[in-house]
């Protein structure tokens, strides 16, 4: 599990009992808590249903949670296609609603706490995933997206609103 805080990404290994090289300050927990924690919500039932398809890919919002003190998003992302999905970046940014003609899209990009790395997803297979961000809310006007790149140019991106993020559930 990758984990970021203040732009500088650590590696956590996905061994049973191994210790991080660097204890970055400013996480709410340590960093093995936080890995067992994306594990345990990534396989929580969803309880959110909002979901983009393209290219034969669907992403799925299936729950956000409030846990450690981080802002977790549980995804999942199914593959349709025969063709494998492998994914070469994710981004997370907040983006306006409204496009006024002539202007430039400003995009504020939301640097994740916590990630996973990125898993290839088989054809007709199946990835569930979580994803931990310092708490935040989506200011009125914007909203926040996830884009996904695959290897082959395929991407996908989710649009979601505050209301969804404010339907999180307390997981202590």
């Amino acid at each position: 599990v990758s984990t970021a805080v203040a732009g500088s990404p650590i590696i956590v290994p996905a061994g049973g009992d191994a210790t991080p090289l660097i204890q970055p300050a400013g996480l709410p927990a340590p960093p093995l808590q936080l890995r067992r924690d994306a594990d345990s919500l990534a396989a929580q039932r969803f309880f959110m249903h909002h979901a983009r398809r393209s290219g034969g890919i669907t992403l799925r919002l299936g729950g956000v949670y409030v846990c450690d003190s981080l802002l977790w998003l549980a995804l999942s992302v199914r593959n349709h296609s025969p063709v494998g999905f492998k994914p070469l970046w994710r981004r997370f940014y907040l983006e306006e609603t409204k496009r006024i003609r002539r202007r430039a899209i400003q995009q504020v990009p939301q640097a994740p706490v916590i990630i996973p790395p990125a898993q290839p997803v088989p054809a007709g297979g199946r990835e569930r995933l979580a994803i931990g961000f310092f708490p935040f809310t989506v200011p009125r006007g914007q909203r926040l997206l996830l884009d996904i790149t695959a290897q082959d140019g395929r991407r996908i991106t989710l649009r979601i609103r505050n209301r969804q993020i404010l339907r999180a559930h307390d997981r202590r």
